[in-house]
């Protein structure tokens, strides 16, 4: 019987079967993302403040006792390698005050088992412009994407990429797409684990608190999930 018509298993409708989706993250449930940062009393959570929908967004604040400028909290999380040719991250930000971010870092990076490949895009609100990492290690403007960023508005970000060729495909904000096929990740150097690690980094600008909010996190190969 040919192998179209043989029975291959279940199936299901919800996405976290599938084995191209690395992630959907609704900020709903438990926290399990491992936060890190300058002092001791950073916060990286979800709960209501920053809810794009449901009930819980995730809230990154800068600490609160004695801040000053280039403080941070990073959020991170180590995925499952997948079974694909391209990976798309996709999410939706808040700045609550523009005046108090410096940068956002978000960074999917790839460790194939010999080396690293860290894809990073990079937002400053206040500029502003967003920028990705080239293979020299250096953050290129990306003109088509320097959006200005209004007091608790919501921004949708993405970034796609070839897991084959090791390089950037597009990159999009605020409802802009900027192709950037061609232009290749760094090399970040040998690393013996396979894994994939998705990083979220927030600085602030000044001696207060900055904070961002973010919502319906998603990483995987579908362009339209």
């Amino acid at each position: 019987m040919p192998g179209d018509f043989s029975y291959r298993g279940g199936a299901s409708a919800n996405p976290q079967f599938d084995q191209s989706t690395l992630l959907l993250e609704d900020c709903e449930g438990t926290y399990k993302w491992l936060n890190s940062g300058t002092g001791a009393d950073y916060v990286g959570l979800f709960d209501a403040s920053f809810c794009y929908f449901g009930t819980k967004g995730w809230k990154l604040r800068t600490r609160a006792t004695t801040p000053a400028a280039d403080d941070i909290v990073t959020a991170g999380r180590p995925l499952t390698f997948p079974m694909v040719r391209r990976l798309i991250v996709r999410g939706r930000v808040n700045f609550s005050d523009v005046s108090l971010v410096k940068a956002l870092y978000c960074q999917l990076a790839v460790y194939d088992g010999v080396r690293g490949y860290p894809a990073t895009l990079r937002f400053r609100p206040n500029t502003p412009d967003v920028c990705y990492l080239n293979s020299a290690g250096v953050y290129v403007a990306i003109p088509a994407l320097a959006v200005v960023v209004g007091d608790l508005n919501w921004y949708m970000f993405e970034m796609a990429i070839d897991l084959v060729s090791l390089k950037y495909v597009y990159a999009r904000f605020g409802g802009i797409e900027a192709d950037l096929s061609g232009l290749a990740i760094q090399d970040a150097g040998a690393f013996a684990a396979r894994s994939v690690q998705l990083t979220f980094d927030m600085t602030a600008i000044g001696a207060a608190q900055a904070e961002v909010g973010m919502d319906s996190v998603y990483v995987g190969a579908h362009d339209q999930l």
